[in-house]
């Protein structure tokens, strides 16, 4: 987990170059990525057309609680000036199986405490409502070893 965190962080890092329009974004997510929820921090790309990598923290599970680090790369595709479509994939380290949690849920057998890493593909329509504010929903499967289950999100951040 803190070579992810460290790749990230390289990344958002090396990749600074002045655009016109505001590279940063940071914000929170319910459902989503983080699964339950998180607080992520995007930087878009020095390439044309738009791309951005976003790297996050979250969590999930209401009585066993696990860490969630969600790592993503979009493409977002301009359609009108503030909005965007939202096409990104990426992977989701957990500290506890994903599908052991929704087991947990059903049966309320405890999970095991494995790790798991889900890839997470996404469609979404985003909308930079100022200069300041973005806001975000997408549709996403979570897809593990054993499952796809359908999963959805919705954002609220800052842009600087």
């Amino acid at each position: 987990m803190k070579r992810v965190l460290i790749f990230c962080f390289a990344i958002c890092c090396l990749t600074c170059d002045a655009q016109k329009r505001r590279q940063n974004v940071v914000y929170a997510e319910l459902l989503g990525n983080g699964f339950l929820g998180s607080v992520n921090f995007e930087k878009s790309l020095p390439l044309k057309p738009y791309f951005a990598i976003r790297c996050g923290i979250g969590m999930y599970g209401l009585k066993n609680k696990a860490v969630t680090v969600p790592v993503s790369l979009h493409y977002l595709l301009k359609t009108n000036p503030g909005e965007y479509w939202d096409f990104g994939a990426g992977i989701t380290y957990s500290g506890v199986s994903v599908v052991e949690l929704y087991s947990f849920i059903e049966t309320r057998n405890p999970p095991s405490n494995k790790y798991s890493i889900s890839f997470i593909p996404s469609v979404g329509y985003r909308n930079h409502i100022s200069k300041k504010i973005m806001w975000r929903i997408s549709a996403m499967p979570v897809i593990t070893k054993a499952e796809l289950l359908p999963f959805a999100g919705i954002s609220l951040g800052k842009l600087f």
